[in-house]
């Protein structure tokens, strides 16, 4: 095999299993933009997935189990929006919850499926063989799953709505300064719900590629905690869409690299390292996690020097994020 058929297959199938990173993350950076920090992905993601496969099965269509997927997102997104906004429940110890219940969840109803091993119909493969010849991306480009363009259409609907919409706007107020947002006229209280539905239904969806195309279906765990890597990817686009998609794309990429790596001949120095002894998949497969620890790492070395000096910077995490509103207080920046 050669470097440039590697890289090609790389890519292709990389940037396939970015796709649910790029719903999941998507859908956090609607909530976190409004100020609520939303950590029940792991469990929305999963009762997602159980929810698009087991439809898919019942119906024949995965396109029913898309809509199933996003509507279960929808109702856990209702739920945290009640338990968050609402009730004003500290927001890490609700979505931590949120996340373990349906996870234990997702695994008690899916274990029948696991034991009947059915196949599911998946979402439809898009050709287009014109485009075989473009170097490196052609792979990717002359045949792909349709999850792959209705996740490029959310991520550009979500940088349209937050560059240039008036929702857009007024999310990014309630997220900084939701007492000066309020005193303008504007609904907190509303716009927070609203993101935090919509957030949890990209997590529903986000769920339902991962089980109707990306690793086709049902196992217990089927997530790997990449709820938890999309929650960086976050940070890491330091709450930009586009800085966001490159992230879920380079980490999609990076989990595919163990596979793709079997059977290649590499260079003598790296065939006589660690990275081709016995552990070595068990070291490969450690990346995203080891990555997704060092960004964390560096975001916290730079808030730092920023807090030291003094400075802020509108692409850094809203000011009132986690911060539960309550309308008679009043928050000084």
């Amino acid at each position: 095999m050669t470097v440039r058929v590697f890289l090609e297959n790389l890519l292709a199938a990389g940037v396939l299993r970015g796709v649910p990173l790029l719903f999941a993350a998507l859908g956090e950076l609607w909530a976190e933009r409004s100020g609520v920090l939303c950590l029940s992905i792991e469990g929305t993601l999963l009762l997602g997935a159980l929810a698009g496969y087991a439809a898919t099965l019942a119906t024949a269509s995965p396109f029913m189990g898309l809509l199933c997927a996003l509507a279960v997102g929808l109702i856990c997104g209702l739920l945290h929006a009640a338990l968050v906004v609402g009730l004003r429940v500290d927001q890490v110890i609700a979505g931590l919850g949120l996340s373990f219940v349906a996870s234990g969840l997702a695994s008690m109803l899916g274990t029948p499926l696991v034991e009947a091993r059915k196949v599911a119909a998946q979402l439809p493969v898009i050709a287009l063989p014109s485009l075989s010849a473009v170097p490196l991306l052609g792979p990717l480009l002359s045949q792909h799953s349709i999850v792959l363009e209705l996740a490029l259409s959310v991520w550009l609907i979500t940088a349209l709505v937050f560059s240039r919409t008036r929702l857009g706007l007024d999310l990014t107020a309630v997220g900084e300064n939701p007492s000066a947002a309020d005193a303008m006229g504007l609904s907190v209280l509303r716009l927070r719900v609203l993101a935090v539905v919509i957030g949890s239904g990209l997590f529903g969806i986000a769920g339902a590629s991962l089980s109707l195309a990306v690793s086709p279906g049902w196992v217990e765990g089927l997530s790997a905690g990449q709820g938890f890597i999309a929650l960086v990817l976050v940070i890491f686009g330091r709450f930009r869409p586009s800085r966001v998609a490159l992230g879920a794309f380079l980490f999609g990429v990076i989990r595919r690299l163990p596979l793709d790596l079997q059977g290649v001949t590499l260079p003598d120095f790296i065939e006589r390292s660690f990275l081709r002894g016995p552990g070595s998949t068990y070291v490969l497969d450690m990346l995203p996690y080891v990555m997704t620890m060092a960004v964390l790492a560096l975001q916290t070395v730079r808030v730092r020097r920023a807090q030291s000096e003094t400075t802020l910077r509108l692409d850094d995490a809203p000011w009132a994020l986690g911060r539960p509103y309550h309308r008679a207080a009043r928050h000084e920046r």
